[in-house]
């Protein structure tokens, strides 16, 4: 791989902000680049820093993740949003998804899950967090 993946972390908790930097630091080849704890200070840091994955919290003091990515990602196509979030709600993974979310992952997962997550999206990939994976894949069957 080359140069490192450039990561932004949005959590309106501090101390889980400071966890995620902590062990994705200690990951070979990512770089985080800064942090925000809402969702207007991630499309400001976003369009700021152009990192290539933002990974946000889905619910935050100023409103819901999936209007902060979908600000994000229409404004920065080239950028890539990961939610990280508590909820495996499929009502939640849509409105990530349909935000323009390339990945979903539900806290308490291993930091390879995290990782994996974040390398993916980079590389143009959507993974979904095997916790939600049957109900997002219900979701798609009724579509067909």
């Amino acid at each position: 791989m080359g140069s490192a993946l450039r990561v932004l972390i949005v959590d309106d908790s501090g101390s889980t902000r400071s966890m995620l930097r902590e062990a994705l630091t200690m990951e070979g080849g990512i770089e985080i680049v800064g942090e925000a704890r809402s969702g207007r200070q991630a499309i400001a840091r976003s369009i700021e820093l152009g990192p290539d994955v933002v990974l946000m919290d889905v619910r935050m003091a100023d409103g819901n993740g999936a209007e902060a990515c979908r600000k994000i990602t229409a404004r920065r196509p080239d950028i890539q949003v990961v939610a990280l979030t508590w909820s495996d709600d499929p009502a939640t993974v849509r409105d990530m998804l349909s935000a323009g979310a390339a990945g979903y992952v539900v806290k308490g997962g291993t930091i390879d899950e995290l990782v994996s997550a974040i390398r993916a999206a980079a590389s143009g990939h959507a993974e979904l967090d095997r916790r939600v994976l049957p109900a997002a894949m219900d979701d798609l069957r009724g579509l067909l």
